[in-house]
């Protein structure tokens, strides 16, 4: 009867444990999620589904709402008097009852306040309040502590360890059982009791309510906790000797974790931080050297708003370099035609150039891209005086000054791009000149000054892309291009987080977490952002040989409107054809209708088989929309299971393991 009180002891502590590791799992994954919302995706407050959690700071609504308390709030068309809701002024989180309305106008007041709010529009409004989690707050701050942390999983593996040692048995732990040593720090607790309480009193002073999770506020609490223990610990006597009580902690993963102790953990934290202080004051100072005239010219612009995603910007404000240019050459104010015929050449420059498009096989043996530039240029004038059905008897006149302009933007930027010697290179856009100026006839005095204000542009247009591809970067993730060893020039794209996560979160919840649902999707918004940059720096350089792999969450597959939005931030033809995004072969077969229709959009598929699957003439018109079918090299059968396949897909067969490439995306439970 004793054993069997004893074994269902032990099964509690078991249980225990796991609930506990669970549930910093589901924070860790609140945690991450706000991050990316807030952090990366640059929004005010995360929202999931329509939903989002904010902690109440102060108790202008007590009784039915305290300081401390969780609200979730649910967004929301309409409101009605008495609701409560949070809303959104001067940068701020209010969450007040509704005591007025007038036609989309709305007055609020605090429940245990005396005056009543200013009117806020209901475009201010986050959502109603729809549930209140009491003190939650208070538990989160109290619990995350680390001395609580430690106390908790300390205690329940001493008990333990304890009962295991008085039914003396001789079972050897299991392999997937994690050891960890535990050095329990000498800590004053009853004045880091006292601190604690100190600073919950202050915190509960604040009078506006703030977002939930933060992580600047995760890493206060920490540093401030870590400060107690460092000057706790350096009262202790040196003599005194300090209780190391080895535990093994049960952890239901096959992972190895780090053993180290909970200062050593708070210390590399602290340094990563200072790391960070030290980039982003390294950012503000290159920042400061760009011309911020022109950065504002150019980003408050509607064309830049009004672009699609990164690689529209860029190209964007390609143009609007080249207009400056094209003005600074040409100061006379175009006439009739000549804007519609500037359209058109600068339309097809920018084809040619950065698109890489010439319209006709012919140009294929010449080996210089600026000549194939050039030739097509001259086609396109010519079939733009053939077309011209006007009376402007000046018209081929003005089209041949127009191309010979373009001509000489083409030469000056390509030597831009390969002569680095300052003299060498101006005594080139000279030469340029002197040509332009005789093949148009003209004489211009102040070539000098032009060819100076020309190379002014071009290096102010190289700051503002420099600092716009610097807001782009983030801390928090970095991007890893992996060549692969089948296809030429094709690199597979892997996006990997910075973050920094507490040791008591297990390498797998955190895997897990990462790679998995929602935070997968967003992740992708956030690789495909950065590898926009990339590509249009492809497309500026005129290398146009790369190929990216893109590996595509299952889960986006099963959401047409987000999978829509996801696949804009590769909506140019140059990037459609040179970003491939990877399914898995059970994902490719049952979506086939989705995909299929992407593909036609011009988008690009490929296959991935990871593992044994049967393979049957069924599933080969679906196959026929891939680009590529990518075959695990360690699958046993797998000359087997293709040798069905139809020459047209054994053409596409391609034997790399690419999952090590892109990284892979757990199953959506």
């Amino acid at each position: 009867m004793e054993s069997k009180k004893k074994g269902l002891t032990q099964s509690i502590l078991n249980i225990a444990l796991n609930v506990f590791i669970i549930f910093f799992g589901i924070i860790l994954l609140i945690t991450i999620y706000n991050s990316i919302q807030t952090k990366v995706l640059k929004k005010s407050y995360s929202d999931f589904f329509g939903y989002s959690i904010f902690e109440v700071q102060t108790g202008s609504m007590a009784d039915a709402i305290n300081a401390g308390d969780w609200i979730i709030v649910k967004k929301q068309k309409k409101f009605k008097l008495n609701d409560i809701v949070t809303y959104k002024q001067n940068n701020e989180f209010i969450t007040h009852r509704i005591i007025e309305a007038y036609n989309g106008t709305f007055v609020t007041k605090g429940d245990a306040n005396n005056t009543k709010d200013e009117p806020i529009d209901e475009r201010q409004i986050v959502g109603k309040v729809v549930k209140i989690l009491s003190n939650f707050g208070i538990l989160k701050k109290t619990i995350f502590n680390p001395i609580v942390i430690l106390v908790i999983i300390a205690n329940i593996f001493i008990i333990s360890k304890l009962l295991k040692n008085k039914e003396n048995t001789k079972d050897e732990v299991n392999d997937k059982v994690t050891s960890i040593n535990i050095d329990i720090p000498k800590v004053n607790v009853d004045k880091l009791k006292e601190k604690i309480k100190i600073n919950q009193k202050k915190k509960e002073k604040k009078k506006i309510e703030k977002p939930v999770i933060k992580e600047e506020e995760i890493k206060n609490d920490n540093e401030e906790e870590i400060d107690t223990i460092k000057e706790d610990n350096e009262q202790v006597e040196l003599k005194e000797e300090v209780i190391n009580e080895e535990v093994s902690q049960f952890i239901p993963v096959d992972i190895t974790e780090i053993d180290d102790t909970l200062l050593e953990i708070a210390d590399n934290e602290m340094k990563e931080k200072q790391e960070e202080d030290k980039k982003k004051k390294e950012e503000v100072i290159k920042e400061e050297k760009i011309p911020t005239k022109i950065n504002a010219e150019i980003f408050e612009s509607n064309k830049l708003k009004k672009a699609k995603n990164v690689i529209d910007k860029i190209i964007t404000i390609k143009v609007e370099e080249l207009n400056e240019i094209f003005n600074t050459i040409y100061t006379n104010k175009l006439t009739v035609n000549e804007p519609s015929i500037k359209n058109t050449l600068m339309s097809s420059y920018i084809d040619s150039r950065y698109y890489n498009y010439y319209g006709f096989e012919e140009y294929e043996y010449l080996k210089n891209s600026s000549t194939k530039i050039e030739n097509y240029l001259k086609d396109i004038s010519e079939k733009i005086k053939f077309n011209y059905n006007g009376t402007d008897t000046k018209y081929n006149d003005k089209v041949n000054t127009i191309l010979n302009i373009f001509i000489l933007i083409n030469r000056i930027e390509y030597a831009r791009e390969t002569i680095t010697d300052l003299k060498a290179k101006t005594e080139y856009y000279k030469k340029e000149f002197n040509t332009y100026m005789k093949n148009n006839k003209i004489e211009i005095n102040n070539v000098s000054t032009i060819i100076s204000d020309i190379m002014k542009v071009q290096r102010n247009y190289i700051g503002i892309r420099e600092y716009f591809y610097k807001k782009l970067e983030s801390p928090m993730f970095n991007l890893s291009l992996n060549k692969l060893s089948r296809i030429k020039n094709a690199y597979g794209v892997m996006l990997e987080h910075s973050i920094s996560f507490s040791k008591i979160y297990s390498d797998y919840i955190i895997d897990k977490t990462y790679n998995e649902g929602t935070i997968a999707e967003d992740k992708i918004v956030i690789l495909l952002t950065m590898l926009d940059a990339i590509i249009s720096k492809d497309m500026l350089k005129g290398t146009f040989n790369k190929k990216y792999l893109v590996n595509m969450p299952n889960s986006l597959l099963t959401k047409e409107k987000k999978i829509e939005r996801t696949l804009k931030l590769v909506e140019d033809e140059y990037a459609k054809e040179n970003v491939i995004f990877l399914v898995d072969i059970k994902d490719f077969v049952s979506k086939d209708i989705l995909i299929k229709k992407k593909v036609k959009a011009g988008y690009k598929f490929a296959v991935i088989i990871s593992e044994e699957y049967p393979i049957d003439k069924k599933d080969f018109k679906s196959l026929l929309s891939a680009t590529y079918i990518f075959v695990d090299k360690g699958i046993d059968n797998a000359a087997s299971m293709l040798e069905n396949l139809e020459v047209d897909l054994m053409e596409k067969v391609v034997y790399e393991n690419i999952l090590d490439k892109v990284g892979s995306f757990g199953e959506e439970e």
